[in-house]
């Protein structure tokens, strides 16, 4: 896998919630633009061109979601926590 800001060697298919390594850390892809990709980590959106970030091997499990819906709670992020428990179901199934 490439550093972020090398040259790829490999393409691969990103779609939204898909987690990814930027320069200023690892978080999930919210929205794909045309022109850049927006990235959420620690709760901040930062925009990034296709070839600064790249594709990453982490897959959440269902403790994972529970995790993240109590910091969601903590947060009184009602609709974050309302995405994780939904995710979390999924898991279960």
């Amino acid at each position: 896998m490439n550093k972020v800001d090398e040259e790829p060697t490999e393409y691969v298919e990103l779609k939204v919630g898909d987690w990814v390594e930027t320069s200023k850390g690892v978080g999930f892809i919210d929205v794909i633009g045309t022109v850049y990709v927006q990235v959420i980590i620690c709760r901040t959106r930062y925009n990034f061109m296709v070839n600064e970030i790249i594709a990453t091997n982490i897959k959440l499990e269902s403790e994972d979601y529970g995790a993240l819906a109590n910091l969601a709670l903590a947060t009184g992020d009602k609709a974050w926590f309302m995405e994780t428990t939904e995710k979390m179901k999924i898991l279960v199934q």
